[in-house]
């Protein structure tokens, strides 16, 4: 996937994205870190981004997936400070 490719298909969904990360991760500056963090990773990934045939909704599931591991790690440091 070519740099102008992502560019058309993955950056106008970042603001979608984005509502999905700050709606899981309630807090503004953790959805945002947690957007570019997803970001990076499609980039680095986008040669096998070709093989999916709706990459927004694969996007939609990277998302997801990396904020909940995010809000695990969360709660794993909450307990270890109790």
């Amino acid at each position: 996937m070519s740099q102008e490719i992502f560019k058309a298909e993955i950056l106008p969904i970042r603001e979608k994205l984005f509502h999905i990360a700050q709606k899981m991760l309630t807090d503004e500056q953790d959805a945002e870190d947690a957007i570019q963090e997803v970001l990076l990773k499609l980039w680095h990934t986008r040669e096998s981004l070709l093989n999916y045939d709706n990459v927004a909704a694969f996007a939609t599931t990277v998302t997801k997936n990396h904020c909940l591991d995010r809000l695990k790690i969360k709660k794993r440091t909450e307990s270890l400070d109790e």
